[in-house]
């Protein structure tokens, strides 16, 4: 939140990535820094470690309601964000799984 806000203040476009447990934690602190107006996108929690079967699920969810066109322009850009950060999340957790791999390959040549 306090990212986003401190974005938002210098003009430069920022959605808050919020987990379902801290929403009203980032109310509160939105509101705090005078910004309750910062767009937030809500993701389930928690969203490491729920596995890549729950990952595809989402993913395949916000795809389908992405590619239906039935969803308001801000609902779609919060959706489109949260594809964003799955993707990312995704990416880390591959990057850090090739990361071992290579540690292992290395350790035994």
């Amino acid at each position: 939140m306090r990212d986003g806000i401190n974005m938002a203040r210098r003009d430069i476009p920022a959605v808050a990535l919020v987990t379902d447990e801290f929403w009203a934690q980032g109310d509160f602190i939105a509101t705090s820094f005078g910004r309750p107006d910062i767009p937030r996108v809500q993701l389930p929690h928690p969203v490491a470690g729920t596995g890549t079967d729950n990952h595809r699920l989402v993913a395949e969810k916000i795809v389908a309601e992405l590619e239906s066109g039935q969803a308001p322009l801000e609902r779609s850009i919060e959706i489109y964000a949260r594809g964003a950060a799955l993707k990312a999340h995704c990416e880390a957790r591959l990057k850090a799984a090739q990361l071992r791999v290579e540690q292992i390959v290395v350790g035994a040549g």
